[in-house]
């Protein structure tokens, strides 16, 4: 190649190189400038930073939440129940955790107010999914002396998001297509997360992939094997621990007044994924279904103080009924 082409090929390659680096540049301040793109893949939770450590604030539209000294919510309990009676550990993310209306409200506070002698100590946070859960249950829930222990699963469980830590980093199952180089891809370039984030707003006016139990709720569905995989694994430390595993089925809220609610056939896809994997699960979907959605929901679509009594009604039977060989009638 002549010199003169040489110089021409060179000088053009460090402009386009200049010139991707300006295009990230500019990706990466976008991101920090506004809360239209989700930015990149969460750290802390590969980390260590698997929830609200103690004394942890969570301020959402003015309701204050502070971790107690055990990193849970609620009343402190010492480490072991008191003589006569049994605990609960729940993991969970938003829905579980009271989200908009206060842990207080929540259902796994109304198990611990109608079941007297049962300790229900409540270790959900919003926006965790499997993943976090079962390091959650690892490294901090574990260590409380649970009897049973319930983990509150909902649809985006199954998304691969990255407001949590890279699932296709941490899953070992394997992956559709060119998804998991994708996905390595929006870990160290915001370019790549940014023309994804702008992708899903053409597709449907969100920056997050389709939250839909349609889509995810579907054992082909990387996200909902990968939560599937988890499960399993969590069953398998809570039972060396000597104590009960359920999954609570907890089903998106809207259409649940619907001729046809597309949620019924979603939740029978999940009993039956979990069934397939010895997984006990106790779905709230039939103590929801046919009421109004309205009433069901709060204005960002998480349970209402009236559907965590309902689920609480529902739950505190099942509770029951899984810890009938220790409570008394």
């Amino acid at each position: 190649m002549p010199r003169s082409r040489r110089r021409t090929v060179l000088f053009a390659s460090l402009i386009a190189l200049v010139g991707l680096l300006a295009v990230e540049g500019l990706c990466r301040f976008a991101e920090g400038a506004t809360d239209s793109l989700v930015g990149p893949y969460e750290k802390g939770g590969a980390d260590g930073g698997i929830g609200f450590g103690p004394g942890g604030r969570l301020d959402h539209e003015g309701v204050v939440t502070v971790f107690n000294d055990g990193a849970y919510v609620g009343p402190l309990r010492p480490r072991r129940p008191a003589e006569g009676a049994r605990r609960v550990v729940v993991l969970g993310d938003s829905f579980t955790f009271g989200w908009a209306i206060g842990p207080e409200h929540a259902w796994p506070a109304g198990v611990d107010a109608a079941l007297p002698t049962v300790e229900v100590l409540n270790f959900a946070v919003p926006g965790q999914n499997t993943w976090l859960q079962l390091e959650h249950y690892r490294r901090t829930a574990r260590h409380w002396n649970a009897d049973l222990v319930l983990l509150g699963w909902y649809v985006n469980d199954a998304l691969v998001d990255r407001r949590s830590p890279n699932v296709h980093r941490l899953c070992p199952l394997p992956a559709p297509g060119l998804s998991r180089p994708l996905a390595r891809a929006m870990e160290y370039s915001a370019t790549a997360r940014v023309l994804y984030d702008l992708a899903n707003i053409a597709d449907h006016g969100g920056p997050l992939p389709s939250w839909d139990s349609e889509t995810l709720v579907r054992e082909e569905a990387f996200g909902f094997a990968c939560s599937m995989r988890w499960l399993e694994e969590l069953k398998g430390l809570v039972e060396a621990d000597g104590a009960r595993f359920a999954v609570v089925g907890m089903p998106h809220l809207d259409g649940l007044d619907g001729e046809q609610d597309p949620e019924e056939a979603a939740q029978a896809r999940l009993a039956e994924a979990l069934a397939r994997r010895g997984l006990d699960h106790i779905p709230l979907y039939p103590a929801l279904a046919g009421r109004s959605s309205s009433a069901m929901q709060t204005h960002d679509l998480h349970p209402s103080v009236a559907a965590h009594r309902v689920m609480t009604e529902a739950l505190v039977p099942e509770v029951r009924s899984r810890l009938a060989d220790t409570l008394g009638p």
